[in-house]
């Protein structure tokens, strides 16, 4: 159950700490959470992040480039429907740095829906610079250490997750 996962998630991202320190090393953890969310089974979830400009791939650039993951519609086209996106910054990053707020707005403006995450701290953006709900925070990083959270936290982001209407 991914109620029972959080121990798991944890230490993966302690050893995505100590052994690989790279952003694209958090992108399956974080895929497989969103997937195993109810809200997730008419959706496609698809990592863009590797994409350059093609005529087949530019229905996936926003107006800040290509997000790391395009939320669409379960279908065999790639005329599917697009819902939202998600985008991922390293553990140690400051989701509030005004870079990543500025490539932040323009995914918010082209897809509307976006989660916005580190890993640590959620947010789900719909259709406005604001977070739809309180971040969820699940632990914080403090060179190289991890302060974790409640399993309640755990929690709220599988209720989040379980609660964002993607249709």
């Amino acid at each position: 159950m991914i109620e029972n996962y959080f121990d798991i998630y944890k230490e993966e991202l302690e050893l995505i700490d100590t052994q690989n320190r790279v952003e694209l090393d958090l992108y399956s953890i974080i895929a497989y959470i969103i997937r195993t969310a109810k809200s997730s089974q008419h959706i496609s979830l698809r990592d863009v992040s590797g994409r350059r400009e093609t005529d087949f791939s530019r229905v996936f650039m926003g107006d800040s480039g290509f997000p790391d993951f395009v939320v669409r519609s379960r279908e065999k086209s790639n005329t599917a429907k697009i819902f939202g996106a998600v985008e991922i910054k390293y553990l140690s990053e400051n989701l509030d740095d005004q870079n990543h707020l500025n490539q932040l707005s323009g995914h918010i403006n082209y897809y509307k829906k976006v989660i916005y995450t580190n890993g640590l701290e959620w947010r789900f953006y719909n259709n406005k610079l604001l977070p739809e709900e309180r971040p969820i925070i699940l632990g914080q990083y403090d060179t190289g250490n991890f302060i974790w959270n409640t399993r309640e936290e755990w929690v709220s982001l599988l209720k989040l997750l379980e609660g964002i209407c993607w249709l």
